[in-house]
């Protein structure tokens, strides 16, 4: 045997691990049978424990190490950390650290830091292939022993105040598990730290407190979300201005010197308006979809769970189908693995889940038989706990209590589904496995006077799951738990996931043993019909404030969870104000950081006991940061979007052209991008560059960078058009998040008949995420939307103090003529009562019939070529070779007859 060999054999042999929690999560690999898990485990932060691992080569351990941030080390064990598949992988335990805490002294008589502060956190990988996609399988980890260090300061005896609750599982062996199958959904994730201080309030006459349970849905977590995010175009807006600019055309059009060629305008009588892809219902919301976080059942106690299922060949059910336990026709089980679906079957080909009639019991245990699935499917929506089935109940009990030999069952005919496994009733909650190491209880130490452990409710039945307010699973601690520290095993799933388990050290604690707190803002927020949590947009610096509350002491120490493997690469921090006493969280993530997330922290208090604060857990949805939304209203109507306007001519408009973004981002500029009128002008915007200092607001360095800024066309005088500034300028600089101009506008005697869109582009921040081209700069997103304006053809509105023969004048016709289109009027100056808006006819529409030309219409109907273009805005200024050309049957000119050539 190699001599590195002996030294790990001795290592392996002497050590022991100080397992205090975990979890295990994992996802599949696209495209194939393999899954990715990822074991999160914590342990107290010992020497003698660990092997550090550099480019795969172990480095003997002289005692003295103790495992840093960024370490690989390897975990030992009396049993040494495994982990295991029920398909037959297996692989020591070797873990990247992730963070680790000192051990403070408080110079106390009861230092019991070496435990509560000093621990380190660590995840490991492994990728394990499937060979079906129809199979659920089992994977767990493995091993022995869980937390022992609880001694006073004198080091030898129990500090019962320590040990109330853990005393009852330390040095037991320990295991996590979660199961597999490829067409369910994996497991939730979990956010819990390791240890999860919890203080019971006196404030209330309650019997049960509650917090809410730090799990997602795997589905809606930062691991999946990023890709589903909607494809996004990579042309910034500057680009796509740019590009458009080719098609400006026009007399009109400040971009072009000329008309253009011929076919870069529209025939007389065919300019159809491009109204450039408008919604009819525009998305107005600042955010993207909010949803309300799927519900994640979850249980403290569950039947079959606490048996290993993988490779635990002392506690395996053997089932035959005979009635007397006899025979060949028999096949060994782990406890809790599903018969569903005939999935196993016995030596003689037969389904066991059909055939099952005798049941060996191991001793000290007690068997249950249910008729509903707990492995291979998920629980059903309104379950409380993820082994409720559809129609789940018990078919069949049985308890061996304290008898060590195998017991023989004869089992009725009803078809079984799963067989779960527990300890006998009459057997204390750990001790039931052959592997148990000494006990923690020390000889020669007094009798704690108030500590009897057969006195303290079981966790299982102290700890509860429900909804909260917030249509959220919260997990509830009873009262009956005296102060002390309680390993906690929890099994979570959705509705349509497979399960995982997690376990954390709860610290129950009352009023006189806490720090308090209180947020600034409530980190759950309603929206529409629910609660969600407070969304953070990405590109931007997102932060969530809470005081502690009381005497806090300068030498409080503060913990979280935030790690790489569960937050990505732009973590969030989490930091405690030097001159306050609070604690703030601040996050600026990326389009690969969005998801739904738990930032969970706590704190201690650096005094005699250690005083530590409750747990706080912040829900975080990070959202992508969309383009700023822009609403078009009239002013006198806010609130009422509207972006289709019909006026006649002389009739005011004045709209708002309102941007507006979430308000963790700010609008850069709103201005016109384009404008396209049915006379056949296409009026476009153009892009400059210039530097600009763009350094976030949250830092004092300068950075430059090269920015587009919008060029707006020059709006012609032919439209009458004028875009201004804020409907109140003092609002808008208290809301940097939107930002707002008028459009004023009055048809002329010149636009009968005018059509046209006028486009606006909003932009907001850059943001502080990087471009994804390198070598880019950055620049805030673009939105664009157009609003369309029609002209009556051939109707004009009255002006108070306006008379027909002022109208006339406006034309080029008489009063007569007026007097003659307008019945509603009994004299020539006063329209009929009750007839409304004073609008008058100003000419006949005259339908084109088929054939007829331009060239066709003046000769017929006596007028001449500029009366024809003055009265119709789309046809106003069309090459005389086109008018020979056939008009669209069905169009309406407007026309005044050459009756009466005066204007008198």
């Amino acid at each position: 045997m190699s001599r590195l060999a002996v030294q790990l054999l001795i290592l392996f042999t002497a050590a022991n691990a100080q397992y205090r929690g975990g979890s295990i999560s994992w996802e599949r690999l696209p495209d194939s049978n393999v899954v990715r898990f990822t074991v999160h485990t914590a342990w107290a932060r010992t020497a003698k424990t660990f092997v550090k691992i550099v480019d795969g080569v172990s480095i003997p351990n002289d005692g003295s190490y103790m495992p840093e941030k960024g370490d690989v080390v390897n975990v030992l064990g009396i049993e040494t950390p495994k982990f295991v598949t029920s398909n037959g992988f297996e692989s020591y335990l070797q873990m990247t650290v992730t963070s680790n805490t000192e051990n403070p002294e408080n110079g106390g008589a009861n230092d019991w830091t070496s435990w509560t502060t000093n621990y380190i956190e660590g995840f490991s990988t492994y990728d394990v292939a499937f060979d079906s996609d129809q199979h659920t399988y089992v994977a767990e980890l493995q091993g022995c022993c869980r937390q022992t260090m609880m001694r006073s300061g004198d080091g030898v005896c129990v500090d019962y105040f320590v040990a109330t609750g853990i005393l009852k599982l330390c040095n037991s062996p320990y295991h996590l598990r979660a199961t597999v199958n490829l067409n369910l959904d994996p497991p939730p994730l979990s956010f819990f730290p390791h240890w999860v201080p919890f203080r019971f309030s006196s404030e209330q006459n309650i019997t049960m407190d509650a917090f809410q349970l730090p799990v997602v849905d795997f589905m809606e977590s930062g691991k999946v979300a990023p890709s589903k995010l909607p494809w996004r175009d990579p042309e910034g807006w500057d680009a796509k201005l740019i590009r458009e600019g080719a098609a400006a055309s026009g007399s009109l059009a400040s971009t072009a010197s000329e008309l253009g060629p011929a076919d870069a305008m529209h025939r007389a009588g065919r300019r159809l308006l491009d109204k450039h892809g408008e919604e009819e219902d525009p998305n107005l919301d600042p955010w993207p979809p909010l949803p309300v976080p799927t519900r994640v059942i979850a249980t403290a106690s569950v039947t079959g769970t606490n048996m290993r299922m993988v490779k635990n060949e002392e506690q395996m059910l053997t089932l035959f189908a005979s009635h007397d336990c006899t025979g060949s026709d028999m096949i060994k089980i782990p406890a809790g693995m599903d018969l569903c679906n005939g999935t196993m079957a016995f030596p003689s080909g037969v389904a066991v889940e059909a055939n099952v009639s005798c049941v060996i019991l191991p001793g000290r245990m007690n068997l249950e038989i249910t008729n509903s699935c707990s492995v291979s499917s998920p629980p059903r929506a309104e379950a409380q706990s993820p082994v409720e089935r559809e129609g789940d109940h018990t078919l069949f009990l049985s308890d061996s209590g304290t008898g060590t030999v195998p017991i023989c069952n004869n089992y009725g005919s009803d078809a079984p589904k799963v067989c779960r496994l527990q300890r006998g009733s009459s057997i204390p909650r750990m001790f039931w496995t052959t592997k148990l190491p000494e006990p923690c209880a020390m000889p020669g130490c007094e009798t704690h006077a108030t500590y009897s452990p057969s006195a303290i409710p079981d966790v299982g039945d102290a700890v509860s799951f429900l909804y909260t307010r917030q249509g959220q699973t919260g997990m509830y601690i009873s009262n009956a738990l005296p102060n002390g520290n309680y390993p906690v095993t929890i099994m979570v799933s959705t509705s349509t996931s497979c399960s995982t388990m997690l376990e954390i050290i709860l610290h129950v604690m009352d009023d006189s043993y806490t720090i308090k707190y209180d947020f600034e803002e409530d980190p759950v927020v309603q929206y529409r019909n629910g609660y969600i949590p407070r969304p953070f947009p990405t590109g931007f610096r997102n932060r969530i404030a809470w005081d502690f509350v009381g005497d806090v002491p300068a030498s409080t120490l503060m913990f979280n969870n935030i790690n790489p493997y569960m937050f990505g690469g732009d973590m969030p921090e989490l930091a405690r104000a030097d001159e306050a006493p609070q604690a703030t969280l601040t996050w600026s993530p990326c389009l690969a950081n969005v998801g739904l997330y738990f930032v969970c922290a706590n704190a201690v208090a650096i005094t005699d006991r250690y005083i530590w604060a409750p747990l706080v857990c912040v829900p975080v949805r990070v959202v992508e940061d969309l383009a700023p939304r822009i609403t078009i209203y009239p002013l006198d109507k806010p609130g009422e979007d509207q972006s289709e306007y019909s006026l006649y001519m002389g009739e005011s408009l004045e709209a708002v052209i309102m941007a507006f973004d979430n308000p963790s981002d700010t609008i850069d500029f709103v201005g016109i991008s384009k404008v396209d009128m049915n006379t056949g002008d296409k009026i476009r915007a153009k892009v400059s560059y210039l530097y600009m200092d763009v350094r976030p607001t949250s830092t004092s360095e300068r950075e430059a960078a090269l920015m587009p800024r919008l060029v707006e066309p020059g709006v012609p005088p032919f439209l009458s058009l004028i875009l201004g500034g804020p409907v109140n300028a003092t609002i808008t600089a208290t809301k940097p998040h939107t930002m707002d101009r008028v459009l004023s506008y009055t048809p002329t005697r010149m636009h009968s008949g005018l059509e046209f869109s006028i486009c606006f582009l909003a932009v907001d921040a850059r943001g502080v995420c990087p471009k994804e081209a390198a070598g880019e700069d950055r620049i805030g997103s673009g939105t664009e939307r157009c609003m369309h304006v029609s002209v009556y053809r051939c109707k004009y509105a009255l002006n108070p103090g306006q008379e027909l023969s002022h109208i006339a004048g406006l034309f080029e016709t008489n009063w007569i003529q007026l007097f003659s289109l307008n019945p509603t009027f009994s004299e020539p100056e006063v329209p009929l009562a009750g007839s409304g808006k004073a609008v008058v006819n100003i000419g006949h529409l005259y339908k084109v019939m088929e054939g007829e030309n331009l060239y066709d219409i003046v000769r017929s109907m006596g007028t001449t070529h500029n009366h024809i273009r003055f009265l119709n805005a789309d046809i106003s200024r069309q090459k005389e070779s086109w008018w020979t050309e056939a008009l669209p049957t069905g169009m309406h000119v407007c026309v005044i007859p050459n009756g009466c050539v005066t204007n008198v």
